[in-house]
C-alpha cells in the first residue's frame, strides 16, 4: 500500500491519462467525499492517511467513470496508441452529436468531423458505446425533451425544436425509448 509503483497492473489500466480524456462533473458520492476532505483539511484535521485518501479518491473516480473506461476497452485494436486515437475521435463525435441536438445531423458530417469514414465511425461507435450514433442522438433528444417540458412548452413545440418532422414522429420515438407516449409520461 505504501508503493503505488508496485501495482503496475492497476496503474496500467486505471491510472493512465487516456482513460480520463474529458472533464466530467463529479457525482454525489465524490462531491460529498471532496467536501468532507476540504472541511477536514480547512480545520487542520487529516481524515486518515494520505494513502487511504488516494485509494478512496481513485476508487470513486474509477467508479464514476466506469462506463467511459469500459467504452475505451470495448474498442478492438491491435495497438494501445490506435485505441487511444480512435477513442479520442469517437469522443469528438459524441461531442459533435451533443452540440447539434437541435439541428439536422447526418452521420456523414459527424464521421467527417472525426476524420473517419461513415462506416468505420458507425462500427466503432457501436463497438465502444453499445448503441449506434443515431440511437445515441435520439436518446439525447428524448432526454432533452423532458427538460424542455419542464419549461412548460407543448409537445408540438418541443418536437419542432428538437428537429423532428412532426409530432407523430416525435411521439413514436418517445414511445420507443420511454415505453409510453409523451402525453402519458409522468415528469415528477
Amino acid at each position: 500500500p505504501n508503493n503505488l509503483d508496485a501495482y503496475t497492473d492497476l496503474s496500467r489500466y486505471y491510472l493512465t491519462p487516456e482513460l480520463l480524456l474529458r472533464e466530467t462533473v463529479a457525482g454525489a458520492p465524490l462531491k460529498s467525499f471532496l467536501n468532507t476532505l476540504i472541511s477536514s483539511l480547512a480545520s487542520g484535521n487529516t481524515p486518515g492517511s494520505s494513502e487511504e485518501l488516494l485509494y478512496d479518491l481513485t476508487t470513486m473516480l474509477v467508479q464514476e467513470n466506469l462506463p467511459l473506461i469500459s467504452s475505451y476497452y470495448q474498442l478492438q485494436t491491435a495497438r494501445i496508441a490506435t485505441r487511444k486515437e480512435l477513442f479520442a475521435r469517437l469522443l469528438k463525435g459524441k461531442e459533435f452529436l451533443d452540440d447539434h441536438i437541435f439541428q439536422t445531423v447526418e452521420m456523414k458530417q459527424v464521421a467527417q468531423a472525426c476524420y473517419l469514414s461513415e462506416f468505420r465511425f458507425y462500427r466503432l461507435f457501436k463497438q465502444a458505446f453499445g448503441i449506434s450514433p443515431y440511437q445515441y442522438l435520439l436518446n439525447n433528444r428524448i432526454e432533452k425533451s423532458l427538460e424542455l417540458k419542464k419549461l412548460n412548452l407543448s409537445w408540438t413545440e418541443i418536437a419542432l425544436l428538437l428537429n423532428f418532422s412532426d409530432l407523430a414522429a416525435f411521439s413514436n420515438a418517445f414511445k420507443k425509448i420511454k415505453g409510453v407516449f409523451p402525453n402519458n409520461f409522468s415528469l415528477q
